[in-house]
């Protein structure tokens, strides 16, 4: 019974999140999704926070921060779907500048 625990609990710890990474998808423009494995009463908003804060590490980087363009989040449901979120966004100076391109 023992093994049979110590063996889910290694499954429930491996499947916690899948992430694309941070994607460029323009010029200055990024994108990061993430799917919460590890449980269906997740929100999306929660997913969402852990994305903002990958983002964020990223921008800050480049002594940046993060311009949201977009988000999305879908909420967990048993049996259909884990908790989902995608944030699509810049990089931008605490002016409003947008990040230097390097050629």
């Amino acid at each position: 019974m023992r093994k049979l625990l110590a063996g889910l609990m290694f499954i429930f710890i491996l499947t916690g999140c899948a992430s694309t990474g941070i994607v460029p998808t323009g010029r200055n423009e990024y994108m990061i999704s993430k799917t919460d494995m590890g449980d269906v009463w997740h929100t999306g908003a929660k997913v969402l926070a852990k994305l903002y804060i990958e983002a964020n590490e990223y921008c800050a980087k480049n002594n940046m921060s993060v311009e949201k363009i977009s988000e999305e989040t879908n909420d967990g449901k048993m049996f259909v779907r884990n908790a989902n979120a995608t944030l699509k966004f810049r990089c931008v100076s605490s002016e409003g500048e947008l990040k230097p391109q390097v050629p």
